[in-house]
């Protein structure tokens, strides 16, 4: 049998500009690394793949070649088990320093997931809390505050952190709700959503039932209600061999840490990965 042809790398514009930006002797952010105010306030040190995830959506944000350009929606393509959660916390961080923004909305599709992030984002007395008991930049104590809507007057040194599922976010758009944020809200202060296992999330770019297009669309009409709100996917799963998807989502993958990458360098447990199509070795 002869050998399979490896299958050709779909370009993905936004993600090779940045790689070629990352390795310019002219690029004018060329040394800047992770700040202090991150790796002084996180449990965990950033893998090398985390700060180059970082540093991209940082250049992305500030240099001459996007100073023009609305980066404001991006996904995160890495690996299960990479550490796309403390990817977020110091985004989090990063976007609160750098940019101004107070109010973070994270999204998951299942509750199981929903409340493991709130122990890693907000939970000071659990173990698997991200952040030091204390965040502290600039000297000045910082505050991630949990709330179920973001406040009209917002106090300073504080981090306002949504956590919810995205059914409940799209109900409460849809519906209404005393209580509940509607496009105003999200139209107030500017914002950013954090949407995990982003791949539940692009139901009109497939044939799926109406309930789970209603999703994307809510997405949508947060990030549209401010020119400055912003949308960070991340995902171990995308299909870019769908040709929808790959449309929707080539000028929007920023970083790369696929699952061999991360196999490659050690970092995973043992994975046994079938794929018909491909040879034992591949």
């Amino acid at each position: 049998m002869s050998k399979q042809k490896k299958k050709k790398q779909l370009p993905l514009p936004l993600y090779d500009e940045l790689t070629n930006l990352d390795q310019s002797l002219f690029n004018e952010e060329g040394a800047w690394h992770t700040p202090d105010y991150i790796t002084d306030n996180m449990v965990h040190t950033f893998r090398y793949y985390q700060n180059a995830a970082l540093r991209f959506f940082h250049y992305s944000q500030v240099t001459k070649e996007f100073r023009h350009r609305k980066i404001n929606h991006v996904l995160f393509n890495m690996a299960t088990g990479s550490g796309k959660t403390d990817l977020m916390a110091g985004l989090i961080l990063y976007l609160y320093q750098e940019h101004g923004y107070q109010n973070f909305l994270f999204l998951v599709n299942t509750k199981g997931v929903l409340n493991k992030t709130i122990d890693n984002l907000t939970n000071k007395s659990s173990d698997k809390y991200l952040y030091t008991p204390d965040i502290e930049i600039d000297g000045e104590r910082v505050e991630i505050r949990r709330v179920s809507t973001f406040p009209k007057i917002q106090s300073k040194n504080t981090i306002y952190l949504k956590l919810d599922t995205v059914q409940s976010v799209a109900s409460d758009i849809y519906t209404q709700k005393e209580n509940a944020m509607g496009e105003e809200d999200y139209a107030r202060d500017k914002v950013v959503i954090l949407a995990d296992e982003a791949h539940h999330y692009s139901a009109s770019t497939k044939t799926e039932k109406e309930m789970e297009r209603s999703w994307e669309k809510a997405i949508e009409t947060i990030l549209n209600a401010r020119k400055d709100n912003k949308l960070l996917e991340f995902t171990a799963t995308i299909d870019l061999d769908n040709k929808n998807i790959y449309e929707k989502y080539k000028d929007k993958v920023i970083y790369r840490y696929a699952l061999d990458r991360y196999i490659q360098d050690k970092y995973s447990k043992n994975v046994k990965r079938i794929q018909s199509s491909n040879s034992s070795e591949e």
